[in-house]
This record gives C-alpha cells, structure tokens and sequence, in this order.
C-alpha cells in the first residue's frame, strides 16, 4: 500500500487591485536616509512617495546628507521607490502614515542595475511576474522544489507585494523541511495582505479577509506539516515505531483528517498493533467512505491479519529486491534477515535464498552457503536454488561440487535422476560449457550406464575436446550398441573409424621370462 501524503495547500495566485479613492488629507512628515553599502551618503537623488489611495506621487531630492524631506503627506499608506546610477533600485512598498506623525525609512544602495523596473513602472515586468509565478507553480506541481524557489523568488524582486508568490515559497521551504523560512514568507504574506486591504476600495475589502484566513490556515498547519513529512519519512524508511509517534501526535492537531487517519492505521498495523489499526481505519472510512485505499486496509484488517502481515513481509522483499538492483547489499541483506525472523514456511526458502545471494555479493562464501542450503531444504523452488549454488561452485572451477548439488536435488524430484542429469548437461552444451556438461553426463552415466545419448555427448567431447582418444572410442562403441539415433550413429561411427586409423594400439606386454632354476 501506498504511503498518502496530506497537509497539502492550494496554490495560489494572489492579484491586488489598485483603486484610486481619496482620503482626507492629514500632515505626516517622512525622512527617507539614502546611503551606500559603506554608509556614505546619496546626494541629489530623486526618492518617489506614491500614495497608493490617490494615486499621487509625491518626488523628493535628497541633500547633501543624503536625506530626502517629504512633507504634509496625507495619512495613508505608501510606496516608496528610488534609484540611482550603477546601483540595484530599492522598493519598500505599503509603508504606513499616520496623520501628524514623522517617520524615517533608511534605504541601503547596493551595486547593480539601476534600469531594473518594477511591476507597477512598467506592464511588461508584471506579465513577467505572472510568467513566473505560473512555471513556479508547475515546478512545485512536479516536486521540483530548487527551480521552483528560484522562479518565486525572481517574481518577487520585480513585486516583493505578491502573497501568493511568498505562499508559494513558503510552501517550498516547507517541502524542504525549512521551516523557519516557511513561517517567516508565510508570515510576510500576512502582512503584505493586511496592507493590500487598506489601498482596497471597501467592496474588496472581503476578498482580503479570505486571502488572509487561507494564509492564516497556512501558518496554523506548517508545524503539522513538519510532523507529517517526518512521519512519511518513517513509513517510507520501515520506523514504524516512529511513524506510530508522529502521526499519533499530529491526530491531536488533524483529528479529522483521514489521509492521516489511514497513515496511522497502517502504521499500527506493521507493528502488529491491529486492534488500535482497525479502530483508527474505522473513523477514516466514516470520514472518508469513497477512498478505495481506505476500504482495502479496513478490509484486510477485518478479514485476515496474516494476509496484513504476509503483505507487509513481502513489501520488506521487494525492497530488498530493489537494493540489490541497486548495488546495496548490505541493505538488501537487512531487509532480507528482518522477513526471515517473521516469514511464515511458505515463503522461507525464498527469504534464505535472497540472503545467499546477497552474501555472495558481498564475498561471505560460508554463510552464503549455509544459506542456499537452507533455501534449498525449505524452498518450493529448490531446483531453482540448486542451480544457483552450482553455478557458483562452476565459476570457482569446483565443478564436481557442483555436480554434487543438482544431483542431491535432482534424487528429490520426480524426473527420474539420470533424465534430470542429462537435461541438464545438455544445457551447459547448449552454452559451450564443456567442462560442466561432461560433469554432468558423466554423473549421468553412473546413475544409468546404459544411457545411450550421455554416452554419445561422452565420446565426442573426450576425442574432440579432451584429445583422449581411448575414452572416446569405448564411450562411442558402447553408443553404437544401445544407441538409437541414426545421425549419431552416423557421427559415431565416422569418428571410431577415424580413431581406428590414426590410433596405434599399445604393443603388447612380452611374457616373463622363464625363472632359473
């Protein structure tokens, strides 16, 4: 079963609206302190006072000090801009002023392009900024959390004011587990959202609120959201122990959530908790009747625990399965030793079967052999295991080891033996594997000498693979006598005449001569 991920948040593409609507005007004074990166003052640079409401911009020179004196602005709030030659703009929007008050806002310059526009100078920066909203969105869409914060976060130097570019971001960081930062964008979402309400006409003023609400749900979810990741990546990493604390934890935070719900149940469930998991999968599936994966884990915990359990166990293997893909054979190991504690019979000689393999990858030759005994002696596919460990005693040329394997096996099954001998030494044929296969039908032959087909495979290997003329013409000869197969027949005889011709007999003993008397 499928581990489901929940806290999920909608994404969202937050527009404002700028509509002009006058205020009553009120003296408000703002000091605006220009200086570089060194702290040395900007003089003779232009700062622009836009008061968001009544669409008026109010311009500014700074004097020697680098101070620009903006005086009897009404109260409101403000966007406040300025740029120079060889340095990066600044924007410091929805600045607040209260009728009589003065305020200093201090802008930092620092080295860049002072040419930079931003969303409110220029129609093509704003589309800009939508174009990359929307691949920001369809990069978080597909987890690709790096491109997409990169996206979001060039949106928001040309309209630092998007909310839904910061919940966005935020959502990023939180899929990162960065949680301050998460908090921190979410939390600049709020507050750009606040002010947005205030240069809104009162008929938008609703629209806000919902904005706010939804970012405010936002905030309110991402310590559980932080709970959620760290319990998925329990699930996923087999901590069920772990899993069970997380999501137990996050049931008091989203006690109606079922995806959540069903984490649990699962959860419980590998750790044999089953009647806490059939409780907890009850009140998902009253929650949620139509999920599919709901109902089957509710089905499987009310039908058949050791169905649950069998399941599970085999999950453990596919993962051990796919660690030795992968190259990772102290990992599959694990898995494998963690089923075979709790495997029931039935799927044993399986599990000493992936331990064997996974120990010969990692050169542990006894155990891997203590092991493939075991899959052998336990398993439904012994002929299977056998041919694995007898390959692997062929590759270290200790072939009659080898041998020894299948033929154990093959006394067990219900081919009778020297048939299951020869097939398969005929296969080892087949791969031009001479060594083997003449093992094999030699085995062949001791089981039932009167084979006539191992005799014949014999005969042609010993004369023209061994260059043992001798062994090849008894082998043939005897072929000659039970065999049936006219084309062997054939080829035997051609290679005993063969033999006959250029094979001089061994000269005769002389007798003894006769003792002194």
């Amino acid at each position: 079963m499928k581990i489901r991920l929940t806290g999920g948040v909608t994404l969202l593409l937050l527009i404002a609206a700028l509509v002009t609507v006058p205020l009553a005007a009120a003296d408000a004074k703002l000091l605006v302190n220009c200086v570089k990166e060194s702290g040395e003052p900007i003089p003779d640079l232009i700062v622009y006072v836009h008061d968001i409401k009544t669409d008026k911009v109010t311009q500014q020179k700074t004097n020697k000090k680098g101070v620009a004196e903006v005086k009897k602005l009404p109260e409101g709030v403000y966007r406040v801009w300025a740029r120079t030659e060889g340095f990066d703009p600044i924007l410091v929007e929805f600045f607040p002023l209260k009728g009589g008050e003065q305020k200093t806002l201090d802008l930092k310059f620092k080295p860049g392009d002072a040419n930079r526009k931003y969303y409110f100078e220029d129609p093509a920066a704003n589309q800009q900024v939508d174009q990359l909203f929307t691949e920001a969105v369809g990069l978080l869409q597909k987890n690709q959390l790096e491109p997409a914060i990169d996206k979001l976060k060039q949106a928001l130097v040309i309209n630092p004011t998007s909310p839904g570019a910061r919940q966005n971001l935020a959502l990023a960081y939180a899929n990162q587990q960065k949680w301050d930062l998460a908090e921190q964008e979410v939390k600049q979402a709020i507050a750009d959202t606040r002010a947005l309400k205030l240069t809104a006409p009162p008929e938008n003023a609703k629209a806000y609120d919902d904005m706010e609400a939804a970012l405010q749900k936002f905030l309110v979810s991402v310590p559980a959201m932080k709970i959620q990741l760290e319990a998925d990546a329990a699930l996923r990493e087999g901590k069920n122990e772990l899993a069970v604390t997380k999501l137990e934890e996050l049931s008091k935070m989203a006690p109606d959530d079922p995806a959540m719900l069903y984490n649990l149940a699962l959860a419980q469930a590998k750790l044999r908790r089953f009647e806490d998991a059939k409780k907890t999968i009850e009140k998902a599936a009253t929650l949620n009747p139509q999920d599919k994966n709901i109902q089957d884990l509710k089905r499987l915990l009310g039908e058949n625990e050791k169905a649950l359990i069998l399941q599970q166990l085999q999950q453990t293997l596919a993962a051990g399965d796919e660690a030795m893909k992968q190259g990772k054979y102290d990992e599959a190991l694990a898995k494998y030793q963690q089923v075979q504690a709790e495997a029931p019979p039935e799927i044993q000689g399986g599990v000493w079967a992936g331990i064997a393999r996974a120990y010969q990858k990692l050169n542990n030759e006894p155990q891997m052999l203590e092991a493939y005994q075991k899959a052998i002696a336990q398993g439904k596919n012994k002929t299977q295991y056998a041919q694995e460990l007898a390959e692997y005693y062929f590759t270290k040329d200790k072939t009659q080891e080898g041998v020894q394997v299948l033929a154990d096996v093959y006394k067990q099954g219900t081919d009778p033996l020297d048939q299951a001998l020869f097939a398969a030494g005929a296969g080892y044929m087949k791969k031009n594997k001479k060594p083997q296969a003449r093992a094999l039908f030699e085995e062949t032959l001791k089981a039932n000498p009167e084979h006539a087909e191992a005799q014949y495979e014999l005969g042609m290997i010993y004369f023209y693979d061994q260059k043992d003329p001798e062994r090849a013409k008894a082998a043939l000869t005897k072929y000659t006598q039970v065999g049936k197969d006219t084309a062997h027949l054939e080829s035997a005889k051609a290679v005993l005449i063969v033999i006959e011709k250029t094979v001089k007999p061994a000269p005769a003993a002389k007798p003894a001569a006769p003792k002194k008397k």
